[in-house]
């Protein structure tokens, strides 16, 4: 009876744990294991999906993609980046608006809105294409596949063939670990782009810049941060939190 009793109250404890610190942890590890070929084809899979799902062909003139890809190439010349294949791109997202996307084979998406939203702050604009480049060097993206499959895994030995409790751990427990994971991620490529806009000689006020315009284009104010509209802040850090700590870098 005592061991089933521990058993009942120490399993929870090893799964939090294993979710919470064990599965980051060993999915940081793994992925420098990753062949450059696996990264590609995943970019490339992701690209596709994305297009389907809600992007549309970009309609920039070419001044506009011009003096984006002009900072985009005068970052990357000028930072040590450990990631050898950048590639950017440009798509239309209506429905989405101003964003921007890395994919794990370090191919950055920014879409036609952002371009729009952030065309009179070039800074803003390389502070945006900073935190993408931090996603990839960081590479966030095969770190979350490998806990999303480290997590099924796990669930599936512990479970056996329960499907009906597996799935419910899937799509609940498991959705509120990867929000919490993307939130230290996002977290980690904020604070990259805060670092080398100071090596880049700009200011961290920059980036403040950049999110605030991105919060006020999603149809909020700095202090209506739940809002429905800005369902892509609710899984990341507080942008007021963000804001703030760019501007205490700049100071």
């Amino acid at each position: 009876r005592l061991v089933v009793v521990l058993a009942l109250l120490l399993s929870p404890l090893a799964l939090y744990w294993i979710y919470s610190s064990g599965m980051p942890a060993a999915a940081a590890w793994s992925v420098q294991f990753v062949p450059d070929s696996v990264k590609e084809e995943l970019g490339k899979q992701t690209h596709s999906i994305l297009e389907e799902w809600a992007f549309e062909p970009s309609e920039l003139g070419e001044r506009d993609q011009a003096s984006v890809v002009a900072i985009w190439e005068g970052a990357r010349e000028n930072l040590a980046l450990e990631h050898q294949h950048y590639e950017l791109r440009f798509l239309k997202a209506s429905e989405m608006g101003a964003n921007a996307f890395a994919l794990p084979d370090g191919t950055v998406i920014v879409t036609d809105e952002l371009v729009y939203l952030l065309r009179g702050n070039p800074d803003a604009m390389l502070a945006i294409l900073l935190h993408e480049m931090g996603h990839v060097e960081h590479d966030h993206g095969l770190r979350l596949i490998a806990q999303s499959i480290g997590s099924a895994l796990v669930l599936g030995a512990v479970f056996g063939d329960l499907e009906g409790l597996t799935e419910m751990f899937l799509g609940s427990g498991a959705a509120l670990v990867q929000s919490a994971f993307s939130r230290d991620m996002e977290r980690e490529a904020d604070t990259y782009a805060i670092e080398h806009l100071e090596t880049l000689d700009k200011s961290p006020r920059a980036f403040a810049e950049a999110l605030t315009a991105l919060m006020e284009s999603h149809g909020a104010g700095v202090s209506n941060v739940a809002s429905k509209t800005l369902s892509y802040f609710q899984s990341h850090p507080a942008i007021e939190e963000r804001i703030n700590d760019a501007l205490r870098a700049a100071e």
